[in-house]
C-alpha cells in the first residue's frame, strides 16, 4: 500500500495497518444508582414491540379475569367477575396459566434489578480501570461476558423459585436436554472449547493488532464464544473463535516502518546522506515513536534518471504508520532547505 506525501515521497507497502488508539488512561468513575437505567436504555429491552406485547397481556388477563386487577374495589371485581363469566365461561382457571401474584411480580422485578445493577457495578469498575497489561484485560473482558451468562442463568432459576416451581424437576432433565442441545449446538460448543485454548495458548490479548484472513484490526474483546476487532476506519467484526484460523499476530515482535523516498539520481549522494543521518538522529529524541534511531539503508534502486532511498524504523505495530508520517515530514521539510527536487 502506498500513500504519497508529495509527488516524491511515498510509503511503501508495510507488515500492516495499524487502527487507531489511545493511550490515555481512564479515569475511575463511581457507579451511579442510575446505571441500570442507563443499561435498560442502551440495551434496547423495553422497546415498542415489548411494550404492546406487555400491554395486550395485561388486558387479556385483566378482561378475562377481572380478580386480578389491582386496586379495584371488591364488589366492582365481583361485579366484573360476574359479567366475564357470563361472557366466557369459568375464567378462574385463567390465572392458573401464569401461577403469579402481584408480590411475586414486584419480586421478580425487585431481584432482576438486584442482579443488573450488581453487574453494572461490576462491570463499571473493571472497564474504568486501566489495566496495563494486556493478558489481564483479556481476561476481564472473557470475565464480564461470562458474567452476563451466569447472571442470566441464576435470575432465570431464582424467578421459577419465587414463582412456586421446582426447578429440581427441571434440573433432572437436563441430562435429555443436553443431549438434544449437544447435537444441535455442535457449533456453539466448538467455539467455546476454540475460545479456551486461545485464551490458555495465548495467541492474543485484548489491544493486539492481528491479521485474520483479509481482515486486518485490533482486538477489542475476546469473548467464550466470538472475538471482536476493529480496523482503523473504525468497523468491528466479529469473528467466532473456532473461525479465528490462520491468525497473524503482529504486535508479539517489533514491526518496521519502511520509507522509500525518491530523488534525482544526479544528486550528491554523500551529501545527501549526511543530511539524512543527522535529521534521524534527532528524530528519535523528539518523538516518542521509535523504538530506536531510525536507519538508512541506502539506495534501494535506481530508475532511469531517480534513485530510490530507505529509510527504515523499528517502532511497535500499532506506531507503524504514525512513524512513516513522522519521517516524511522530516524529510520533506530538510530536503526543501536543500532544494532537492529544484
Amino acid at each position: 500500500m502506498e500513500s504519497h506525501v508529495d509527488e516524491k515521497i511515498t510509503d511503501t507497502e508495510t507488515t500492516s495497518e495499524s487502527p487507531a488508539t489511545s493511550n490515555t488512561p481512564k479515569v475511575a468513575k463511581v457507579p451511579k444508582l442510575s446505571s441500570l437505567l442507563q443499561w435498560i436504555r442502551r440495551t434496547k429491552i423495553i422497546n415498542k414491540q415489548t411494550c404492546k406485547v406487555t400491554v395486550a397481556l395485561i388486558l387479556v388477563i385483566w378482561i378475562t379475569n377481572p380478580q386480578m386487577i389491582p386496586f379495584l374495589p371488591a364488589n366492582i371485581k365481583e361485579r366484573l367477575t360476574q359479567i366475564a363469566e357470563n361472557l366466557w365461561g369459568e375464567v378462574e382457571t385463567i390465572k392458573d396459566v401464569l401461577p403469579i401474584s402481584w408480590v411475586k411480580f414486584f419480586q421478580i422485578i425487585i431481584m432482576a434489578m438486584f442482579l443488573c445493577l450488581i453487574a453494572e457495578i461490576v462491570k463499571t469498575i473493571l472497564t474504568n480501570i486501566s489495566f496495563q497489561n494486556k493478558r489481564i484485560r483479556t481476561f476481564v473482558t472473557v470475565f464480564l461476558s461470562t458474567m452476563q451468562y451466569s447472571f442470566a442463568i441464576v435470575g432465570l432459576i431464582w424467578a421459577l423459585r419465587i414463582m412456586g416451581i421446582d426447578t429440581s424437576i427441571i434440573f433432572a432433565g437436563v441430562g435429555i436436554v443436553s443431549l438434544i442441545v449437544g447435537f444441535s449446538a455442535d457449533s456453539l460448543i466448538a467455539d467455546m472449547v476454540t475460545g479456551a485454548f486461545i485464551l490458555f495458548d495465548n495467541e492474543y490479548n485484548v489491544g493486539d493488532i492481528i491479521d485474520v484472513g483479509t481482515f486486518h484490526g485490533e482486538v477489542l474483546e475476546v469473548k467464550p464464544r466470538s472475538t471482536l476487532l476493529r480496523d482503523q476506519g473504525g468497523n468491528i467484526k466479529i469473528i467466532n473463535n473456532s473461525n479465528m484460523r490462520d491468525v497473524i499476530n503482529r504486535s508479539k515482535e517489533r514491526s518496521r516502518a519502511v520509507c522509500d523516498i525518491t530523488v534525482p539520481a544526479k544528486l550528491d549522494l554523500s551529501v545527501l546522506e549526511d543530511n539524512i543521518n543527522s535529521l534521524l538522529k534527532a528524530l528519535e529524541n523528539e518523538e516518542n515513536v521509535f523504538l530506536e534511531s531510525p536507519e538508512y539503508w541506502g539506495v534501494e534502486s535506481l530508475k532511469g534518471q531517480e534513485m530510490v532511498l530507505r529509510i527504515v524504523a523499528w517502532v511497535d505495530e500499532h506506531n507503524v504508520y504514525r512513524a512513516q508520517r513522522i519521517i516524511n515530514h522530516a524529510i520533506k521539510l530538510k530536503f526543501q532547505e536543500l532544494h532537492v527536487w529544484g
